[in-house]
């Protein structure tokens, strides 16, 4: 039987599923540690070394049995010579998303036509400026 399959059927259970999409951040950022240190080629001893602590508080980062603060991560960052990510939170990139392909501009068919400006569509455009201030519109789409 085919994996895709069996996955499917266990992922119709309500409960399974919910457990399937739960993510499991401290077990995330431990696999996140282990994937860049021996990508770095360092052991757990000399990463704790650089980031002033003891190997065995690396080792139980990297099981997961610990959510490291935000400042131990960026001294883990800096032992590997690189920056620290900010975490985000999956619904601003869903509708980050969404803003890519909302328009007031429609291309269709290589003919540009642009949606007649009424007071419905301004207040449509600056409400949603307003609620999402950091998510940015070329307010062109391109029909698919």
């Amino acid at each position: 039987m085919d994996w895709d399959i069996i996955k499917a059927q266990l992922l119709e259970d309500p409960k399974l599923r919910e457990a399937y999409n739960k993510i499991d951040l401290p077990h995330a950022i431990g696999k996140m540690i282990i994937d860049a240190r021996i990508a770095k080629n360092m052991t757990q001893a000399r990463l704790a070394e650089l980031v002033g602590t003891k190997q065995p508080g690396i080792a139980r980062l990297e099981k997961g049995n610990a959510l490291p603060s935000l400042s131990l991560l960026q001294k883990i960052a800096n032992a590997f010579n690189t920056r620290l990510l900010p975490p985000r939170f999956e619904f601003l990139e869903q509708l980050q998303s969404a803003a890519a392909s909302f328009s007031f501009h429609h291309i269709y068919g290589g003919n540009e036509w642009r949606q007649p400006v009424t007071p419905y569509n301004q207040a449509i455009h600056r409400d949603w400026n307003q609620d999402y201030p950091l998510l940015t519109t070329t307010n062109t789409y391109t029909a698919r």
